[in-house]
């Protein structure tokens, strides 16, 4: 993916790669932007195999986020937006998800809220690794 996405910046550079109502995306911000958050995730033991949780809606920080992931090799899990608290908990844990990118607010709802509610004590969890030793299926 790397030398692909390096290669696409290279040949169409800031030809619109994703084109939405309000915002654009331009191959060599695609490949900038990715390799940015790529880093990231190795910085934090995200690497080949790593299951990589993805509830974003489909845009710009959608595609960024996949690009990244493949990067780095993990595989992406999409997981739809319309998921109740508990179903998400329990795809993420079928699924053995290492980490999640989701919005802030999502279709106008508080999702740190909702993500309290995946998590319990997600919000006093600080920063690093969730430890959450009840989830279980």
């Amino acid at each position: 993916m790397p030398s692909l996405l390096e290669r696409a910046a290279e040949q169409y550079g800031e030809n619109d790669f994703v084109v939405l109502l309000d915002e654009r995306l331009s191959f060599a911000d695609a490949d900038r932007r990715s390799g940015a958050l790529a880093l990231r995730l190795l910085a934090h033991g995200v690497g080949k195999g790593t299951r990589v949780g993805i509830v974003l809606p489909t845009g710009v920080d959608w595609v960024v986020a996949w690009l990244a992931a493949a990067r780095v090799g993990a595989l992406s899990m999409l997981f739809p937006a319309t998921y109740r608290p508990e179903e998400l908990r329990r795809a993420m844990v079928i699924g053995d998800v290492a980490i999640l990118f989701a919005p802030q607010e999502l279709f106008g709802k508080d999702y740190e809220a909702f993500l309290e509610q995946v998590v319990p004590d997600l919000a006093t969890q600080g920063t690093g690794p969730i430890a959450d030793p009840t989830c279980h299926i």
